[in-house]
C-alpha cells in the first residue's frame, strides 16, 4: 500500500531500507527546506540534500554556484563533505535525500554518484523528491552498478609486488633470473587478488562455472558470507591490520552482492571472459524481444492499481526465471556468446522489475532519471 504524508509519497518503500516513517518525514522536509538555500544565479536550478547518519543527526546542504561554471558544486558533494567534517566516516551515512523543482525527479549526477561511493554503502537508499514533494527510492548500487570504489585499488604490498612484476617483465637479466629460480620463489611475483568465487571455497569449492553451477546454493552462500565476515571483521584486527581488513571486508561484501544476484553474477562472470554487457553495442535493439519489453513497460504504465501490479510482478517473475534457467544451460556448457545474449535478456526483465517496484498511482512505473 502506498502512504501519502503532507504530500510525501510511498514511505513503505523507505521502509523496506530500514527506514522508519518519521525518519523519511525528516528528510523529505530537511531536503526540500534545504532547496530553498541553494547558491544558483546562473542555473536556477535548485537543489537540496539531506542525510540520516547512524547517531540520527540529519546533515542539511545545496548547490553553491560559482561565475566560473565548471567550479560550482552539487548539494550532494556539500552534504556528504559537510558531515566528514563533522566527523562521519565511511558506513555512518543511512540515507540521503535530493530535492528539485522538477517532475518527475532529478537523481543525482554521475560525479556525486561516485562521490557518494566512496563513503556510503551500495545499499543505502537514495530519496528523490520532485517539485510536489512526490518522491523515487534508488539505492545507491541501482544507481551506479558495477562501481568502483576503495577497496578496488591496489594496497601497498600489492603495488610492490606490481612493480617487482614489470621489472622482471622489462628486463632481460631479471626474466632469466626468474626463470631459473625455484616455482615457489616465481610464484611470490604472480600474487593475484582472489576472485569473488574463491572468496567462498565452500560454497564453490570447484572455482566458478562451468566447473560449478550457475546458481549457487543461496543458504550456503549466505552462512559463507557471514562467517567470512565474522572473521575480516576489522574491529578485531589489531592497529597495523586493520586497513587490510577493511579492504577484505569490502571486498568480501562486494563479492557477496554479485553472487547472490543472478544479473551481477552474469556479468561478472562474462567480463572474466571479457565480455563486456553493459557495453553501449550490447543495447537492445529490434525483433520480437524488443516488442515484448515495450509491451511490459506499457502494461506497467498503465496499472491501475495494486492487483494489476500484483499479476505483472508475477509475469515478469516468470521471465527472470526464465532467463536464470537458459544462464544455468549457457554457463554449465561454457557458451558464452549464449550466455551474453540472456544477460541482456535478464537486465531488460530487471529493469521492468525496478519499475514495477517504482510503480506509483496515476503515474506509472519508477525510472532513474538522469
Amino acid at each position: 500500500m502506498t502512504h501519502q504524508t503532507k504530500g510525501h509519497s510511498r514511505q513503505d518503500t523507505a521502509l523496506i531500507h530500514g527506514l522508519s516513517a518519521s525518519e523519511v518525514q525528516r528528510l523529505s522536509e530537511t531536503c526540500i527546506e534545504a532547496k530553498g538555500r541553494a547558491y544558483c544565479p546562473y542555473s536556477h536550478f535548485r537543489v537540496g540534500c539531506s542525510l540520516l547518519l547512524t547517531n540520527g543527526t540529519v546533515v542539511q546542504g545545496a548547490n553553491v554556484e560559482n561565475a566560473a561554471y565548471p567550479v560550482a558544486t552539487c548539494a550532494e558533494r556539500v552534504t556528504v563533505a559537510t558531515a566528514v567534517v563533522q566527523g562521519a566516516k565511511k558506513g555512518d551515512i543511512r540515507a540521503i535525500a535530493v530535492a528539485t523543482d522538477i517532475s518527475p525527479p532529478a537523481s543525482p549526477c554521475g560525479m556525486c554518484r561516485q562521490f557518494l561511493r566512496e563513503f556510503c554503502e551500495l545499499e543505502m537508499p537514495v530519496l528523490m523528491y520532485d517539485k510536489d514533494g512526490k518522491s523515487t527510492f534508488m539505492t545507491l548500487g541501482q544507481l551506479l552498478p558495477m562501481s568502483f570504489g576503495p577497496e578496488k585499488l591496489l594496497s601497498t604490498e600489492d603495488i610492490q609486488h606490481a612493480g617487482q612484476r614489470r621489472s622482471i617483465a622489462t628486463s632481460p637479466r631479471l626474466r632469466q633470473q626468474a626463470a631459473a629460480a625455484p616455482a615457489g620463489e616465481q610464484a611470490q611475483h604472480d600474487v593475484a587478488p582472489p576472485t569473488h568465487y574463491e572468496l567462498f571455497p565452500q560454497t564453490f569449492p570447484d572455482g566458478a562455472p562451468p566447473a560449478s553451477p550457475f546458481t549457487p546454493d543461496l543458504r550456503q552462500l549466505r552462512k559463507e558470507f557471514l562467517q567470512l565476515q565474522a572473521k575480516a571483521h576489522p574491529d578485531l584486527m589489531p592497529a597495523n591490520q586493520k586497513r587490510h581488513a577493511e579492504g577484505l571486508s569490502s571486498l568480501i561484501n562486494e563479492a557477496y552482492r554479485t553472487l547472490q544476484d543472478p544479473l551481477k553474477r552474469a556479468q561478472y562472470l562474462l567480463l572474466q571472459h571479457g565480455i563486456d554487457v553493459e557495453d553501449e553495442s550490447s543495447k537492445l535493439s529490434g525483433g520480437e524481444l524488443l516488442m515484448e519489453v515495450m509491451e511490459a513497460r506499457e502494461a506497467v504504465e498503465e496499472a491501475e492499481n495494486e492487483e494489476d501490479l500484483s499479476l505483472l510482478k508475477a509475469e515478469n517473475g516468470e521471465r527472470i526465471a526464465e532467463s536464470v534457467g537458459v544462464l544455468d544451460l549457457a554457463f554449465a556448457n561454457g557458451e558464452w556468446e549464449a550466455a551474453a545474449r540472456e544477460a541482456i535478456r535478464l537486465r531488460y526483465w530487471k529493469n521492468i522489475e525496478e519499475s514495477i517496484q517504482g510503480w506509483e498511482k496515476g503515474k506509472g512505473g519508477g525510472a532513474i532519471h538522469h
